[in-house]
């Protein structure tokens, strides 16, 4: 069976954005370190899933990148990775998708990822957003939590965790220190 990950960005103090969704804390950080690791990480899955807002910036960013001559080779070679990967929508609103190797969600959320995680291949990531994060978690979806933790402390915003029906124990598999203050923390459910 495929494995759901959840990699998301967040604080020190769990949060996802600021309290108006702000994510200036999460780009201060970003490095070429982070981003050959996340490079890395993307070569292992066969899927992404992601909710519309998410869909909608990622198509809008990488396929520029994907073909732009100031883009450097590694930022076209990522995004050639991520236009290349299916990726599998979950939106109320959209009709239809824009791009190929995009396919629009037509079920329930807990359906469709339990049927794509039955499917052969390689593991299926989330990119998150907010709402689909909360989704995955509250539905006990996540089998793997890759948190990518930003040395910042907001003290308001949107947490990672909320209205959990149980507890859960994580494993921590792997933990890698980059040199900006940001710490990957990959744990299995």
């Amino acid at each position: 069976m495929r494995k759901l990950v959840l990699s998301i960005n967040i604080t020190m103090d769990g949060l996802m954005a600021g309290p108006h969704g702000e994510l200036d804390w999460h780009y201060a950080h970003w490095s070429d370190e982070m981003a050959l690791e996340s490079n890395r990480q993307l070569q292992l899955m066969g899927a992404i899933i992601v909710g519309r807002v998410t869909y909608e910036a990622m198509v809008r960013c990488w396929s520029q990148v994907a073909v732009s001559p100031l883009s450097s080779d590694s930022d076209r070679s990522y995004a050639r990775l991520i236009c290349g990967l299916p990726k599998i929508v979950f939106s109320y609103t959209m009709q239809e998708l824009s791009k190929p190797q995009s396919k629009l969600a037509k079920g329930r959320l807990v359906d469709e990822v339990m049927y794509l995680k039955h499917q052969a291949g390689k593991d299926i990531i989330s990119w998150g957003g907010i709402n689909m994060a909360h989704a995955l978690i509250e539905a006990d979806l996540v089998d793997e939590y890759w948190l990518w933790v930003a040395p910042v402390i907001l003290q308001e915003g949107v947490p990672l965790f909320i209205n959990l029906q149980r507890r859960q124990r994580l494993k921590l598999i792997k933990m890698h220190a980059f040199s900006n203050g940001v710490t990957l923390f990959k744990y299995q459910v």
